[in-house]
């Protein structure tokens, strides 16, 4: 059976987000911010929380994903896990995927040098606006 990450590169995403936030103590803080999901044509503003962030000199941390097996706008929100093993979900620039109980899947991608978001102990809320 594929990998996540093997079956995302084949298929076109549904929508895509971008995502800002700050946390609240470097290396062990609770991270919180807001994004915005562009699904078919339109922008539907969200709030995140339930990352950590660690190894990074603090301020504001931008995020961009792809999103995938999301039909109905109100499928986005509710809370994410890390769809794939691992520890850390976004290393150094690298690459994560988060899915939610109703099987939307979000490939966050961080550009942010230094920075590794790990989930929080019940995962990602995210909350439409």
């Amino acid at each position: 059976m594929p990998t996540v990450a093997a079956q995302q590169q084949q298929v076109k995403p549904d929508g895509t987000i971008d995502f800002s936030g700050a946390s609240a103590a470097v290396g062990v803080g609770y991270t919180w911010g807001s994004g915005t999901l562009h699904y078919k044509g339109k922008d539907y503003p969200f709030s995140a929380s339930g990352l950590t962030l660690a190894d990074i000199g603090g301020g504001t941390n931008v995020v961009t994903g792809e999103v995938y097996k999301l039909s109905d706008v109100n499928d986005f929100g509710g809370t994410y896990s890390v769809a794939q093993s691992g520890a850390a979900l976004v290393g150094g620039g690298g690459i994560g995927y988060l899915e939610n109980s109703k099987g939307v899947i979000v490939k966050v991608t961080s550009n942010s040098k230094g920075a590794r978001l790990n989930l929080g102990i019940g995962g990602v809320e995210v909350a439409m606006k």
